[in-house]
């Protein structure tokens, strides 16, 4: 935990501890890529009769973690816009088999009802039945798609997902444990990476129940697997882990440069300035000097005297946009104050800070040097296994869609219509199932990160998703600390988020291609939408997935 003392002074502070020589290498062993502010409370004071007047501020350990409960139920984001169920009425004696709009078939046993003490179900039956295909469908259902393996927290990427409950004259009915219903969920995904899961409405918590099967039905109406073949899922997620690799290597460089020692100033003896003792592992680049001190921007109108006589509730530290300058930031209800700083030493510590600064900078000359030589080899490397994993994969695309040509003009000619792809449940009670994949968080940079409108008015969400279009899968963040996220630059990404007045925000995958270079910290000025979605094929036409 960092101590930090602010003395706002109009004289030259002094202190006895002598200058140290520090090791640039040791203070980038300790750099993080992400410099969190450092919120603080305390409190002003000043003594009677003496001119000088000294905050002095107490730390507490700021946790940047959400603590969230277990979703416990089902919760649409936004009212009216849920995914709506459709009906149909069974006969409970009798063979049925229902097919809805998809193609999706639910196929019933006579028999398979039984009431709440597991006697048989004679009559009609209501079924309540409805699907869910995309990340808009997933994102307004308001179910939970997070999993937890392990004590690993995974996301789902879906494909395909229902919901199917029974009812008989308003009372629940259950399915028999001899006779489960068979549904042949149509799907747009194919591939052999998913399993089948159910959800416990209760507890939110997903339970995995068996390895799906993909399939297609024939002209006589059975269903048939679709023949195994080797997939693209590994080769992809090599050459997304290269691009990746190039990308940390770019990184590596430029925050370096980011790092670069700050020369030191001479304090000018009649500023207003603070001393601040800080944590080098938070600020590295502020340790490298003793008796540092921060001189207040001349210029800075928005400072005054009386200031100091305010217990603030409030303040934090961040790096201003200018190299070698830092934003205060004190905070008391809805009264704020940022003031530009930069870093100073007495004179009587310039010679040696300046000693100081030279030995470092040459250090950091010959560091620098080193990473760019290195990332240059490490990118030639790079390429060179791309290409060819590349070249690996493209060929395997283009056998595999003439194979799909093939079967597909063989299913024409043969007047087969349905080309749907089919995942086959054997469903055992009623309730939430789904087919999916369980995914990692997007590899890619840790970034800071800002919500604001247009306006840069603070957005605080109910849920907000990153999503990576080609990908059926919704990673939520509001299941975590969302002002820290990472996600693949080199994806066509989205942010789609409900705010606490539940309104759509969105940040659009050109929103991300104008952010240009990917900087650590990040404002997303998102697009809130004050209009009111009048249905779910709005939503999704504006969100363009």
């Amino acid at each position: 935990m960092s101590k930090i003392k602010f003395n706002i002074n109009r004289k030259n502070i002094t202190d006895e501890q002598a200058l140290k020589h520090k090791s640039f290498d040791k203070v980038m062993a300790g750099y993080k890529a992400m410099n969190t502010p450092l919120y603080k409370t305390f409190k002003f004071w000043a003594g009677a009769g003496i001119a000088v007047t000294t905050v002095v501020v107490a730390t507490f350990l700021f946790i940047n973690k959400q603590e969230k409960e277990t979703e416990l139920a089902v919760k649409p984001p936004i009212e009216n816009l849920d995914i709506q169920n459709i009906h149909f009425s069974v006969d409970a004696s009798r063979d049925t088999v229902l097919t809805t709009e998809t193609g999706s078939q639910i196929k019933i046993a006579a028999n398979s009802f039984v009431d709440k003490n597991g006697n048989p179900v004679a009559g009609i039956v209501d079924i309540e039945y409805r699907e869910f295909h995309d990340v808009v469908d997933i994102f307004l259902s308001g179910i939970p798609m997070a999993y937890d393996s392990a004590g690993t927290n995974y996301h789902f990427e879906s494909a395909g997902m229902f919901e199917i409950h029974g009812f008989q004259k308003g009372k629940e009915v259950f399915i028999s444990e001899a006779s489960p219903v068979n549904i042949l969920l149509a799907s747009k995904q194919e591939g052999e990476r998913f399993n089948i899961y159910k959800l416990d409405d209760k507890s939110g918590d997903w339970s995995f129940i068996e390895k799906d099967t993909a399939g297609r039905i024939g002209e006589d109406g059975t269903y048939g697997e679709i023949k195994k073949e080797k997939l693209l899922d590994s080769i992809n997620d090599i050459i997304v882990e290269l691009s990746l690799n190039k990308l940390a290597a770019e990184a590596l460089v430029a925050q370096l440069i980011i790092e670069k020692p700050i020369q030191p100033k001479k304090l000018e003896p009649l500023s207003h300035n603070l001393k601040i003792e800080v944590d080098e592992k938070e600020f590295p680049e502020l340790a490298l000097y003793k008796n540092l001190l921060f001189e207040i921007d001349k210029n800075d109108k928005a400072f005054k005297s009386e200031l100091s006589k305010i217990v603030w509730d409030e303040a934090s530290v961040k790096k201003g946009k200018q190299q070698g300058t830092y934003l205060l930031t004190f905070r008391k209800g809805k009264d704020e104050y940022t003031f530009l700083t930069r870093p100073v030493v007495p004179e009587k510590d310039f010679p040696n800070a300046k000693e100081l600064y030279e030995s470092m900078f040459d250090e950091y000359e010959k560091t620098l040097s080193k990473r760019k030589a290195d990332e240059e080899k490490k990118k030639k490397e790079l390429e060179a296994e791309y290409a060819k994993l590349m070249a690996d994969r493209n060929a395997q695309i283009a056998a595999i869609a003439q194979r799909m040509a093939t079967e597909s003009a063989q299913r024409s000619a043969a007047n087969t219509t349905t080309d749907i792809i089919y995942r086959s449940f054997m469903v055992s009670s009623f309730g939430i199932w789904n087919s999916d994949c369980p995914q990692n968080m997007p590899k890619g940079l840790m970034v800071s990160a800002k919500f604001t409108d247009k306006k840069n008015n603070e957005l605080i969400f109910n849920t907000l998703y990153l999503i990576e279009k080609g990908k059926n899968a919704a990673y939520s963040l509001t299941n975590y600390d969302y002002s820290r996220f990472q996600f693949n630059p080199e994806s066509e990404n989205l942010l789609l988020g409900v705010t606490k007045d539940n309104k759509i925000a969105i940040f659009k995958p050109e929103d991300f291609a104008a952010l240009g270079k990917i900087d650590l910290s990040i404002n997303f000025k998102m697009q809130v939408i004050d209009k009111p979605f009048k249905n779910i094929e709005e939503v999704k036409s504006f969100v363009d997935i």
